[in-house]
């Protein structure tokens, strides 16, 4: 089965979909991490060209583990996560090229099958034939709420920021697009384990 989850930023995707997967022994495609991986090669590289860039990439070495990238057998997911990747990746997960080489390893992935995927453009263009498609969405407070608790350095006033950039980003993007057929979970008023739970249950009824 394939499972898909999209939506804003902060709404939870990623440690529901890591908590399913894990429920469901299913493998959990982290797309944003897979990001971050791109811009640590273009960064350790110093690489601009992006036909060298997408060369760089199909050379690589690496697998991914739950919520953990390994590159050349090493364990890369915390370097990935540095105020310096973080502040970069969304400047290179816009070129096209790099979209299309993220693209082409989500579809072999998705061969495998019994794989939760999530991210911005999964269950619209990525897997439009998946078994189920989630997408998650909250009010700006909610989600500023959740990355200051996250990252610990925002005030609530700088995420919020942060998220109306982001979302003017993604909103004005061709590449972002709800899924028509999607289930739709407002997350404003619901802790993560109820988010969790819904969504469970969705799935087990499909099984």
């Amino acid at each position: 089965m394939i499972i898909t989850i999209d939506g804003l930023s902060a709404t939870g995707k990623s440690t529901v979909a890591k908590r399913l997967a894990h429920t469901l022994h299913y493998l959990y495609f982290n797309t944003g991490l897979v990001y971050r991986m791109v811009t640590y090669v273009i960064l350790k590289n110093h690489l601009t060209d992006p036909k060298m860039i997408v060369d760089s990439l199909n050379q690589l070495d690496f697998e991914l583990e739950s919520d953990q990238i390994i590159m050349n057998h090493q364990n890369i997911t915390d370097i990935l996560y540095t105020d310096e990747i973080s502040l970069s990746t969304s400047k290179y997960s816009s070129i096209l090229e790099i979209k299309e080489w993220v693209r082409s390893i989500q579809k072999k992935y998705l061969k495998q099958g019994n794989i939760i995927m999530e991210g911005r453009d999964i269950g619209s263009r990525v897997a439009r034939d998946a078994d189920i498609k989630f997408y998650l969405y909250a009010s700006l407070d909610a989600r500023a709420k959740r990355l200051r608790n996250r990252t610990k350095k925002l005030t609530l006033e700088e995420a919020k920021r942060e998220l109306k950039m982001i979302d003017e980003k993604n909103m004005t993007s061709k590449d972002f697009i709800k899924p028509v057929d999607a289930i739709q979970i407002d997350t404003t008023d619901m802790s993560l384990e109820e988010v969790y739970t819904h969504m469970l249950s969705v799935i087990q009824k499909k099984f």
